[in-house]
């Protein structure tokens, strides 16, 4: 009898030890502080108006992607697919809505300027849009950027204009 009294004594000062462990102390803070680094690591996605330039970045998988061109065949009334080019395969698509490429899905393609594509793969979702032409590839040397009010005049080695294009094509042979 002693010692099963001895086991159950010793049973209990066991789990009241245990269970002041667990309570927290009447001193320990509830800081907003200790919260931080699940907004650094931000799980939702970059909060809107942020000024932090990190949160404003693309997702990783767009990195490999670039807009090359929208097109859409037939004029107004055709189908509209985005021209992407992947940097790691080496290889551009003509994807419409709804395809894809690998497990990078094209979601929505706008025509209208400025002209993007939203992308997605599983819950990231990221916009393609065209790469900002560089102030020395958008002008050769020695040429003058266009007066208010003057006329345009093309040169005659002058690459034609960008935007939307018809591609010909034709079915079978």
């Amino acid at each position: 009898m002693n010692l099963l009294h001895l086991y159950t004594s010793l049973g209990v000062l066991v789990a009241a030890a245990l269970s002041a462990a667990a309570t927290p102390s009447a001193e320990e803070t509830h800081g907003f502080a200790r919260y931080q680094i699940i907004l650094d690591r931000s799980p939702f996605g970059p909060v809107p108006g942020s000024a932090n330039p990190a949160a404003a970045a693309q997702p990783g998988f767009s990195q490999r992607l670039t807009l090359v061109g929208i097109v859409q065949s037939n004029g107004q009334d055709g189908v509209v697919q985005a021209i992407i080019d992947d940097k790691t395969g080496h290889r551009t698509y003509f994807k419409t809505e709804g395809e894809a490429i690998d497990d990078v899905k094209v979601l929505h393609i706008e025509i209208k300027p400025p002209q993007s594509v939203v992308v997605q793969r599983g819950l990231e979702t990221a916009t393609l849009t065209f790469p900002e032409p560089s102030a020395t590839a958008a002008q050769p040397p020695g040429a003058r950027p266009p007066q208010p009010g003057s006329a345009m005049q093309s040169e005659p080695n002058a690459p034609p204009p960008v935007g939307i294009r018809r591609i010909p094509f034709r079915r079978g042979n």
